[in-house]
């Protein structure tokens, strides 16, 4: 037993070990993201009521899930970026825009259990 507790318990520290080596050293090799600001330049102008209303319309039905390439999902971005817009931050996205594009496959199964895939880029 006692040599089954010295086992464990060499585990539990060479555990520790690896968990301190990559907690120490992983973010040195992660890429630097941009810079951003500390606070939002407006940030005292944000109201819960605000908050509330913004929610309630990006989760609405009439924008029916807001699905990347779509043009609910374009009316999603435009309203997002108008509020960064409006709180004064600044823009880190591709080309110095709010966004970071990227593309979405999707597969669909049609007729006959045939499948159809397309690629879309959301947002631009």
């Amino acid at each position: 037993m006692n040599a089954l507790l010295r086992s464990i318990r060499a585990a539990a520290i060479a555990s520790v070990a690896v968990a301190l080596t990559v907690a120490t050293t992983l973010p040195l090799t992660l890429p630097r993201p941009a810079k951003a600001q500390d606070t939002a330049p407006a940030i005292e102008t944000i109201r819960q009521s605000d908050l509330r209303a913004d929610l309630f319309f990006l989760a609405g039905d009439e924008l029916r899930g807001r699905l990347a390439g779509s043009p609910e999902g374009r009316v999603a971005s435009a309203f997002i970026k108008s509020r960064f817009e409006r709180l004064g931050l600044v823009p880190v996205g591709d080309g110095g825009s709010y966004y970071h594009n990227f593309n979405v496959a999707q597969t669909e199964v049609g007729e006959n259990n045939a499948s159809a895939s397309r690629s879309t880029a959301g947002p631009r």
